[in-house]
């Protein structure tokens, strides 16, 4: 009888040990959000440089100011004066997803471990 008990004890100590590596195993990877991120391209027309600069609001909300400097290339290849643009946006982070909204336009921002994707763009983290 008591045998029987302790099987029956160690099953459940083994069953609640699994459940907790599973729960831990499940857990989603935290991604820090906050930073600047940097992005250079180049054609043969112009070359570019945007900043993007991301700084928390409240629980999943975000501050992101984009600053981008454009320089044209005439037909002779001169490179021109940089044109500057200043961009403030606020956004939505969703964990689950984790995918960084942007309200005004929908714009969607994804996250990897150095860097983030905006649109087609990627950008890398600055340290």
């Amino acid at each position: 009888m008591e045998r029987r008990i302790e099987k029956r004890m160690m099953r459940c100590v083994w069953f609640a040990l699994f459940m907790a590596i599973c729960a831990a195993c499940s857990r989603p990877v935290e991604i820090p959000i906050e930073g600047t991120y940097v992005n250079h391209a180049q054609s043969e027309f112009s070359s570019a440089r945007d900043t993007l600069i991301i700084k928390k609001d409240r629980e999943d909300s975000y501050f992101i100011e984009r600053h981008t400097g454009i320089r044209l290339i005439d037909e002779h290849g001169s490179i021109g004066k940089e044109l500057l643009e200043k961009e403030k946006w606020r956004g939505d982070y969703n964990p689950a997803t984790g995918i960084l909204t942007e309200r005004s336009k929908g714009r969607k921002i994804a996250f990897g471990k150095q860097s983030l994707t905006l649109e087609n763009a990627l950008y890398r983290r600055v340290p």
